[in-house]
């Protein structure tokens, strides 16, 4: 079975973050890239994010530099 990609698009969700990349984590399934793309957030997300990126090499980041919307957000994940 191929690798499976995981696209999870993020403003401003520092509260719900740990609990997302926890239950991404905890999978049984371990062949999985998780793609976090943050849109220019404010709060602690990116903190957040890096905590798992530095941790778990499947979680990766990426930071628009500024805010792009949702669409903009998704298709940078995907390519």
């Amino acid at each position: 079975m191929p690798k499976i990609s995981i696209i999870i698009p993020n403003k401003n969700y520092e509260r719900f973050l740990r609990s997302a990349l926890d239950s991404v984590k905890h999978q049984t399934f371990t062949d999985w890239e998780c793609i976090v793309i943050d849109d220019a957030s404010v709060d602690k997300s990116c903190d957040i994010i890096q905590e798992y990126v530095n941790a778990d090499n499947r979680f990766k980041l990426i930071k628009m530099p500024q805010h792009a919307g949702i669409s903009v957000v998704r298709n940078a994940g995907l390519d």
